[in-house]
């Protein structure tokens, strides 16, 4: 059966799932901010504010993790125990939601 290995106190996912690559854990909390821990310990390796809110689970490739935010802005991180942002991408924005609309 399973077993907890160890419990986050106060630490809950948003809408988006907690993901696990290589010995860590990635999540964003409901207030947006993106945390990685230890899977092992629970330990917290990093909390850091993204530019938005993220409903989508992370996305680890590459050797980067993708956290997708509702907005449209994309923050790519290196996987890894450190908060290294190494781009920030719109892939849209309300204005061609809107312009869209208008055709």
């Amino acid at each position: 059966g399973a077993e907890v290995v160890w419990r986050s106190k106060g630490l809950v996912a948003g809408m988006s799932s907690p993901v696990v690559a290589d010995g860590l854990v990635y999540l964003v909390d409901k207030t947006g901010i993106a945390h990685c821990l230890d899977l092992k310990t629970g330990a917290e390796k990093y909390a850091e504010r993204l530019p938005g809110t993220v409903w989508a689970t992370p996305v680890v490739a590459g050797g980067h993790v993708y956290f997708v935010g509702k907005d449209g802005v994309t923050v790519v991180a290196k996987a890894g125990p450190e908060w290294d942002v190494v781009a920030t991408n719109r892939l849209w924005s309300e204005a061609d939601f809107e312009k869209r609309k208008a055709e």
